[in-house]
């Protein structure tokens, strides 16, 4: 019975852990939503009687709905990760920059070189790591334009998500930048980029930076890309 109880009380606590980092990525997740609304609102106020903007707003407040409404739904008990999709990358990144382009006003250059195909992870969590990355370049920016470029490489998928910021120390990288629970925002709760790794490992990738102190950043995604061979006639999800 002591051991039969001792099973119980670890398999309740790896619940729990689990739990709790779910938790720490919604919450993350929707504070980046709540960003991208709240730098929409500002930028209400210059373009309000612009009639593409009003559309524009429009179709990014009710996506922010949906993503929150699925992200609230993540947090039931029994309710796990969605499982891989075949997507369409270039669909994903198109709308990701577009968001960011109407919340934050920004100048972002976005580079596809065709040669990609179809890409297997969760659609929410690639999206998660889309925003994630997006907002951090622009912020790191300061009204500089981005730089993303989209290619494939022998059979990997990269996204490069290129910065003109201060850029960051190689000691920083390896010690602080993908520990969770540490920022420098005073505002930040020191998870997105551990969370972004994260989410990136478990589709088979990996995230790499490449940065040095005064000359930018590129964070640099790598997946395993599916080519449409392998994938067939069905269509990709956008």
């Amino acid at each position: 019975m002591a051991e039969q109880r001792a099973a119980q009380i670890l398999a309740q606590t790896q619940q729990l852990r689990e739990y709790s980092e779910r938790f720490a990525f919604v919450i993350h997740d929707i504070k980046n939503v709540s960003g991208q609304l709240s730098m929409l609102l500002t930028n209400a106020e210059v373009h309000a009687d612009n009639p593409e903007f009003q559309r524009d707003m429009l179709v990014t407040v009710r996506a922010s709905v949906g993503k929150i409404t699925r992200l609230l739904a993540r947090l039931q008990v029994n309710k796990r990760e969605q499982s891989h999709t075949l997507v369409s990358p270039i669909a994903h990144l198109r709308t990701a920059v577009d968001s960011c382009r109407i919340a934050r006003s920004a100048q972002i250059d976005l580079r596809d070189d065709g040669t990609v195909d179809g890409l297997a992870i969760d659609p929410e969590a690639f999206d998660a790591v889309l925003t994630h990355l997006l907002n951090n370049a622009v912020e790191a920016s300061s009204g500089v334009p981005v730089r993303v470029e989209l290619r494939q490489e022998n059979l990997n998928l990269v996204i490069d998500i290129v910065d003109q910021g201060q850029g960051m120390a190689p000691e920083f990288v390896r010690d602080e930048l993908f520990r969770p629970f540490t920022t420098t925002k005073g505002s930040g709760h020191g998870i997105g980029a551990y969370q972004a790794r994260e989410l990136i490992r478990a589709a088979g990738g990996d995230l790499l930076v490449l940065s040095r102190v005064g000359e930018g950043t590129t964070m640099r995604i790598m997946l395993p890309a599916v080519p449409r061979s392998i994938a067939g006639p069905t269509p990709l999800m956008a």
